[in-house]
C-alpha cells in the first residue's frame, strides 16, 4: 500500500519548545541575532548540507522566536527532511495532530516554516 497520509504532531515533534512554553505568540527576529560572534569556517559540503535543512523562512535571513526575540523556535532536522521530502511526493496529504494550548501561534509557525499549503487549517 502507498502512503497517503502523513501526520505530524508538533510541540516537541517537529519543533521545540512547546508552545506553552512561548513568552507570548511567534514574531520572526533577524537570524544573525543568534549567530556566534566568531563564524568558524565550514566546508562546502557543510554548507551545502545546511542549506537543504533550512526553512525558507531562515534562508531570507529571518528565525522564527517568541515575541520577545530571546527564545528561537527550531525545527528539528529530521522532521524538516520528512516535511520536504513530502512535498516533492505526489498524492500524499500532511495534516497536523496537536494538543497544543496555542493553536493560533503553532499555526503562524508552520506558515513560516513550512509552505503554507501544505497543511490544511482544520480546527
Amino acid at each position: 500500500m502507498l502512503l497517503q497520509l502523513a501526520v505530524f504532531d508538533l510541540d516537541m515533534c517537529v519543533w521545540k519548545p512547546e508552545m506553552y512554553q512561548l513568552n507570548g505568540p511567534p514574531i520572526l527576529t533577524p537570524i544573525s541575532k543568534f549567530e556566534p560572534k566568531k563564524k568558524r569556517k565550514q566546508s562546502r559540503n557543510q554548507i551545502r548540507q545546511n542549506q537543504r535543512t533550512l526553512s525558507p523562512t531562515i534562508q531570507k535571513g529571518q528565525t522564527v522566536t517568541d515575541r520577545t526575540g530571546t527564545e528561537p523556535i527550531t525545527i528539528f532536522e529530521g522532521a524538516s527532511y520528512a516535511l520536504r521530502q513530502l512535498q516533492q511526493m505526489e498524492n500524499v496529504q500532511t495534516a497536523i495532530a496537536s494538543s497544543t494550548d496555542e493553536p493560533s501561534w503553532a499555526l503562524q509557525c508552520l506558515k513560516w516554516f513550512v509552505l503554507e499549503e501544505e497543511f490544511s487549517n482544520n480546527n
